[in-house]
């Protein structure tokens, strides 16, 4: 993703059924910390991919709204980024579907687009820099009615498989494992994003027997953790200024 050096910057963030649109200010003479987070428009749900565009709307102009306004002044080279799900890739490359949503978002509001990164790739790097090694774990992205399950192993990332929902998101989780051919166990990291109670989520996922021998996807029980979005957004935020100042 090649980003150029500009004061402004829009992510919008599509997961897998919810919408946000941020506004951020870099200044490339400064250190990483003078990331500015300007304003952030409403989560919005959609269901279906021809609610995207009107989500994205409705969040924009949210988002807007609270910018302040000396930096209205600087739309004209405003530089927007998109956040989306590892799902909507094939080969490193947005689906040719999928790629026409983006498309028709930038046509609507005249925007330039400076290129997509997948969501799971932002956490990748993330915990790279704060834990300093290549990564084990399973990234889990949580929607309303699907979810993805996403292994990082040995700091890899080779595929995603979206799964529907059903009443037990640990039984959701185990069909999506299920779906990856494996050498040994997965790594007993498990790591939540997305919308919801991830925290009861959590519960259910540490109290399930992932253990039993018939199960044979874990050594031991995974810990779980959760990552927050606004973590995601410094994350992509930090990535861009490395970049600029490349």
């Amino acid at each position: 993703m090649k980003i150029e050096k500009a004061s402004l910057y829009l992510a919008i963030i599509i997961n897998l059924d919810e919408i946000t649109v941020v506004f951020w200010s870099n200044d490339f003479n400064k250190d990483l910390s003078s990331v500015e987070i300007l304003s952030e428009g409403a989560k919005e749900i959609y269901h279906q991919d021809e609610e995207i565009l009107d989500a994205v709307e409705t969040s924009y102009k949210g988002a807007w709204s609270l910018l302040p306004k000396q930096f209205r002044l600087e739309a004209k080279n405003l530089k927007t980024i998109f956040v989306i799900p590892f799902v909507w890739l094939v080969e490193g490359e947005v689906k040719p579907k999928k790629l026409k949503i983006l498309q028709r978002i930038l046509h609507h509001f005249h925007l330039k687009s400076q290129g997509f990164v997948p969501e799971v790739n932002l956490v990748k790097s993330y915990l790279e820099k704060q834990e300093g090694k290549a990564l084990n774990l399973i990234v889990v992205s949580i929607g309303e009615k699907q979810i993805t399950v996403c292994p990082i192993i040995q700091g890899r990332i080779d595929k995603a498989i979206l799964v529907e929902r059903s009443d037990s998101i640990a039984l959701d989780l185990e069909e999506g494992l299920a779906h990856f051919e494996k050498k040994s166990v997965f790594p007993p990291r498990i790591l939540l994003l997305g919308r919801g109670d991830l925290e009861e989520i959590k519960l259910k996922l540490l109290s399930f027997p992932w253990v039993e021998p018939e199960k044979n996807q874990f050594l031991h029980l995974p810990r779980v953790e959760i990552l927050s979005q606004e973590t995601i957004l410094k994350s992509l935020t930090k990535e861009v200024k490395n970049l600029g100042k490349k």
